[in-house]
């Protein structure tokens, strides 16, 4: 991972050699899930991820980070594939923040359709996008936290994914959550 990368995601709280130290303890590491956030604070390791407990295994020797630090980490695994009819949430580019369903890749292109973001031109019915700017979005089995909204807190696992409404399963009670991808996080 590049420094300017790594300034651009920890902002000013990690110092050049703090990346440093983060780029060798980290080379080499591959995650299932593509995409990783991991945030670091004081004493305290939280991960909003879509990956299995051994996959952030490496991270248990977290208190290399400072206290004074706290970072956010995005690694992307070169292994990285989606299929057609994975839900995605696009993650760079012009196009951030938009939500859709792959429907084919070619050459490490993902043609997405099922679009839908705040600010979508209605006219727009596919995009064209590289992989790499993608991210899978809900899946049944995911666990996750509802961030805003009248489920703000809540905690559980999805059941139902229905285009994009998410059904949680709660203290084995069954709540239906209008989920974007801002609305609730994966960990």
């Amino acid at each position: 991972m590049p420094p300017a990368l790594l300034k651009e995601l920890f902002g000013e709280a990690v110092t050049e050699s703090e990346g440093d130290r983060l780029i060798h303890i980290l080379k080499g590491k591959k995650f299932k899930g593509g995409l990783l956030q991991l945030e670091l604070t004081l004493d305290r390791v939280t991960f909003d991820i879509h990956a299995t407990r051994n996959d952030v295994f490496v991270f248990n020797a977290a208190k290399f980070v400072p206290k004074t630090a706290i970072a956010k980490l995005i690694l992307f695994c070169v292994d990285f594939e989606l299929a057609a009819g994975t839900r995605v949430i696009v993650i760079q580019g012009e196009q951030c923040g938009l939500i859709g369903v792959m429907h084919s890749v070619i050459n490490g292109q993902a043609t997405l359709t099922n679009l839908y973001h705040e600010k979508l031109d209605d006219e727009l019915s596919s995009l064209v996008l590289p992989v790499t700017q993608l991210h899978p979005l809900w899946a049944v089995g995911d666990a996750v936290k509802v961030k805003t909204g009248l489920h703000a807190g809540l905690e559980g696992q999805v059941i139902a994914v229905d285009d994009f409404d998410v059904t949680i399963v709660h203290a084995n009670k069954v709540e239906h959550v209008c989920s974007t991808y801002d609305d609730a996080s994966k960990y």
